[in-house]
């Protein structure tokens, strides 16, 4: 929240600035993303935002919705991959759809009975 407002305050648009709101704590979670936010040309952005205490190279969980999402509106998409983040948090980013921009690998399956 704070990175995504001190940019868009850098860029000389503090109105989106106070627009930026951690969606998935006041609407709910299973939106698909965490954070509604903007780009300085005032368009939308959507972020997932993914944290680990561990390198740069450590896989993380995404569910089957934020993937749909990310594929159904790239053009907004963004995932935030914070890593080493008790030491000294970084972050890379990934835009568009997570099918294009990672591998991933179907890991974890919901089970019932029949």
């Amino acid at each position: 929240m704070g990175l995504e407002r001190s940019s868009l305050a850098r860029a000389g648009r503090d109105d989106l600035a106070r627009r930026v709101r951690w969606a998935s704590a006041e609407i709910g979670d299973g939106l698909g993303f965490d954070i509604e936010s903007f780009r300085a040309d005032g368009s939308e952005r959507r972020i997932e935002v993914k944290t680990t205490n561990f390198g740069i190279r450590t896989p993380f969980y995404i569910t089957r919705n934020e993937v749909a999402v990310s594929v159904d509106r790239p053009e907004v998409y963004s995932l935030y991959r914070v890593f080493d983040f008790r030491i000294e948090p970084r972050i890379y980013m990934l835009d568009g759809s997570v099918e294009k921009s990672a591998k991933l690998d179907p890991y974890i399956y919901i089970g019932s009975p029949r």
